[in-house]
Protein backbone atom coordinates (compact mmCIF):
# COMPACT_ATOMS: atom_id res chain seq x y z
CA UNK A 1 0.00 0.00 0.00
CA UNK A 2 1.15 3.39 -1.13
CA UNK A 3 2.29 5.63 1.75
CA UNK A 4 0.68 8.77 1.69
CA UNK A 5 2.34 12.29 1.48
CA UNK A 6 1.30 14.81 4.05
CA UNK A 7 1.90 18.19 2.78
CA UNK A 8 4.10 19.36 5.35
CA UNK A 9 6.59 16.40 3.85
CA UNK A 10 6.59 18.46 0.69
CA UNK A 11 7.71 21.46 2.36
CA UNK A 12 10.68 19.87 4.39
CA UNK A 13 9.97 19.91 7.38
CA UNK A 14 10.06 16.59 9.19
CA UNK A 15 6.25 14.83 9.31
CA UNK A 16 4.44 13.98 12.61
CA UNK A 17 6.70 16.51 14.49
CA UNK A 18 7.16 20.02 15.67
CA UNK A 19 8.16 23.38 13.29
CA UNK A 20 12.12 22.99 12.52
CA UNK A 21 13.67 25.05 15.53
CA UNK A 22 17.18 24.89 13.33
CA UNK A 23 17.99 24.50 10.21
CA UNK A 24 19.74 20.84 10.73
CA UNK A 25 15.93 20.01 11.19
CA UNK A 26 14.98 20.46 7.65
CA UNK A 27 14.98 17.16 5.41
CA UNK A 28 16.14 19.28 2.61
CA UNK A 29 19.23 20.33 4.50
CA UNK A 30 19.92 16.95 5.65
CA UNK A 31 20.35 15.33 1.72
CA UNK A 32 21.70 18.74 0.59
CA UNK A 33 24.49 17.45 3.29
CA UNK A 34 24.38 14.21 2.19
CA UNK A 35 24.78 15.22 -1.41
CA UNK A 36 28.20 17.69 -0.22
CA UNK A 37 29.59 14.33 1.35
CA UNK A 38 29.10 12.72 -1.53
CA UNK A 39 30.78 15.32 -3.71
CA UNK A 40 33.48 15.44 -1.95
CA UNK A 41 34.04 11.43 -1.94
CA UNK A 42 33.15 11.50 -5.77
CA UNK A 43 35.63 13.98 -6.78
CA UNK A 44 38.77 12.68 -4.30
CA UNK A 45 39.34 10.19 -7.34
CA UNK A 46 39.64 13.31 -9.85
CA UNK A 47 43.33 13.85 -11.02
CA UNK A 48 45.46 15.78 -9.00
CA UNK A 49 45.97 18.32 -12.02
CA UNK A 50 42.02 19.11 -11.31
CA UNK A 51 42.55 19.64 -7.73
CA UNK A 52 42.44 23.39 -8.26
CA UNK A 53 39.92 22.86 -11.51
CA UNK A 54 36.68 21.16 -11.15
CA UNK A 55 37.17 19.55 -8.34
CA UNK A 56 37.36 23.02 -6.38
CA UNK A 57 34.04 24.38 -8.79
CA UNK A 58 32.33 20.95 -7.60
CA UNK A 59 33.16 21.29 -4.31
CA UNK A 60 32.10 25.35 -3.71
CA UNK A 61 28.94 24.47 -5.81
CA UNK A 62 27.71 21.60 -3.59
CA UNK A 63 29.11 23.74 -0.36
CA UNK A 64 26.83 26.24 -1.42
CA UNK A 65 23.44 24.28 -1.40
CA UNK A 66 23.47 23.64 2.05
CA UNK A 67 24.63 27.43 3.14
CA UNK A 68 22.12 28.87 1.41
CA UNK A 69 19.59 26.39 2.94
CA UNK A 70 20.65 27.63 6.51
CA UNK A 71 21.05 31.72 5.10
CA UNK A 72 17.34 31.21 3.95
CA UNK A 73 15.94 29.47 6.95
CA UNK A 74 17.25 32.29 9.63
CA UNK A 75 15.21 35.06 6.90
CA UNK A 76 11.78 36.26 8.22
CA UNK A 77 9.34 35.35 5.89
CA UNK A 78 7.29 37.93 4.24
CA UNK A 79 4.32 37.73 1.69
CA UNK A 80 5.91 41.66 0.37
CA UNK A 81 9.17 39.29 -0.57
CA UNK A 82 6.67 37.49 -2.71
CA UNK A 83 5.35 39.91 -4.75
CA UNK A 84 1.76 39.49 -2.91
Amino acid sequence: MPRKIDRRQKTGVRVGRDKAKIFRDLIVWQKAHEFVISVYQATEVFPNKEIYGLTSQFRRAAVLIPANITEGFKKPVSLTNFGL
